[in-house]
């Protein structure tokens, strides 16, 4: 029986035939490309799926177009030229001062890797001091692993933190310049009650009022009146938002990083998961500017969206960072790079390039774990020793 002719190898000129260069739908009829050579700047549609399967490799050819107009354009996809730039420089009589200290609350009984990916993340990702705020009930367990973190431990209950901890953290919070909450907390009622406490509007030593239909201040805890350094939330603390009414009116400070994934994200919104995945990059710009916080919607090609209309397209997709663990690792880069950016001599307090920066990085490390180990049984440990190797690569 004569065999099948050999597939030929398409090129397709700015986008394959059939794709829809905004939405990055397919039409039954496309041709799929292995290569496509596009000009001046990715479309939309390349990037997003199921029209980035139809794209094969893609090369963006310069075709002269001035930075200044480039400049203008409010979303754009990041590059590693543009990650490189925005770096935390690395002196030579640096001191770990120099590069942030970062607190991290995080873990319960439960999740106690989650702890331990996201504080070794943070130093793996540059910070120059990390600590981990922990229940005390899992602090031996942590403290043999992580050797290059610090501890904080907090008052817990049936191994999850509860919420007269929230006094220790914010006593200590001013000694930190970035703080990460959320990776494996649990969402036991007293922890929800910590995360609530932890990040809400400054307090002052004053009589509270014995009700409060927040959620938020509570009647029988007074604190120092204070702001709170760069603030990242992820996972259940993400879930701690979502049980707070209007939570966004009332968090500290006015700018800070959600990192959900399209099920949290559906959560915190009320959207439907598919509705979310439909329109990625519509959802993260609406929320980030309704909440006036900065969104980073993972999943495949992250989305990092701004209040001011500006959002980042993160390039990278890959089947390795498809598993548990890689969102606690991503927390844990992103809190670093905000402590190097308000640790640094020329503070850069506004945590969009964080953010950006970060997700690239984590990106970045999870294709390099897919190139020496496979498409499968990438473990989100694997990425930790990459994200060294990921800052070489862009650098």
């Amino acid at each position: 029986r004569a065999s099948a002719p050999p597939r030929p190898f398409v090129v397709a000129i700015d986008l394959p035939s059939g794709l829809n260069p905004d939405t990055g739908a397919l039409d039954p009829a496309t041709l799929a490309a292995d290569f496509t050579v596009t000009f001046a700047f990715p479309k939309i549609g390349q990037l997003l799926f199921p029209g980035a399967n139809a794209v094969g490799e893609l090369v963006i050819a310069d075709i002269g177009i001035e930075t200044e107009w480039a400049n203008e354009i409010k979303l754009k996809v990041a590059s590693a030229n543009e990650i490189a730039e925005k770096l935390p420089p690395r002196a030579r009589d640096s001191h770990k001062g120099t590069f942030g200290k970062a607190l991290i609350c995080a873990g319960s009984e439960n999740y106690v890797g989650a702890a331990f990916l996201a504080g070794t993340a943070a130093t793996r990702a540059g910070a120059g001091l990390v600590t981990l705020a922990i229940p005390r009930s899992i602090f031996s367990a942590l403290a043999a692993s992580a050797h290059e973190t610090t501890f904080l431990p907090l008052p817990a209950q049936n191994g999850a933190i509860i919420s007269r901890a929230a006094r220790v953290v914010r006593e200590k919070i001013a000694e930190y310049d970035a703080l990460l909450i959320g990776p494996g907390l649990g969402r036991a009622r007293g922890t929800v009650r910590f995360v609530q406490i932890v990040i809400a509007s400054p307090f002052r030593r004053a009589k509270q009022s014995p009700k409060n239909n927040s959620g938020i201040a509570s009647s029988r805890n007074t604190f120092l009146a204070m702001t709170l350094p760069p603030l990242v939330i992820d996972a259940d603390a993400l879930f701690a938002l979502a049980q707070t009414r209007e939570w966004w009116k009332k968090i500290a400070p006015q700018r800070a990083i959600l990192t959900p994934h399209p099920g949290e994200m559906a959560t915190l919104t009320g959207l439907a998961r598919a509705e979310i995945q439909r329109d990625r990059i519509g959802v993260a710009k609406k929320f980030a500017e309704k909440w006036k916080q900065i969104v980073v919607l993972k999943g495949a090609h992250t989305i990092v969206a701004a209040p001011d209309d500006r959002a980042t397209i993160i390039p990278f997709a890959t089947p390795a960072l498809a598993t548990a663990g890689t969102g606690d690792v991503l927390a844990g880069t992103i809190v670093a790079l905000c402590a190097q950016m308000q640790g640094a001599d020329e503070p850069r307090p506004y945590t969009y390039d964080a953010a950006i920066v970060g997700a690239y990085l984590h990106g970045c490390a999870g294709k390099i774990a897919e190139e020496e180990i496979g498409a499968a049984g990438v473990v989100a440990g694997d990425l930790l020793t990459r994200l060294p190797r990921a800052w070489e690569r862009i650098e």
